[in-house]
């Protein structure tokens, strides 16, 4: 297993929670679950450049 993924069947509630976070943020479903599965994304870090003004598509191009 790659360690920088969070696993589907032991981590499924802290992927549902991160996935909704993401999708409040404004990403797409889609957009979401890539961000939602990856321990080395930072939930926060995201968020906060969304609230700086960075717009998900932009986010999504930095973070992968």
């Amino acid at each position: 297993m790659n360690a920088r993924l969070y696993s589907p069947d032991a981590d499924a509630k802290i992927i549902d929670w991160r996935l909704g976070c993401f999708t409040r943020l404004g990403f797409s479903k889609l957009d979401a679950s890539a961000l939602s599965v990856r321990r080395d994304i930072d939930r926060q870090v995201v968020a906060d450049m969304v609230a700086g003004g960075c717009p998900p598509h932009v986010v999504m191009d930095i973070v992968l």
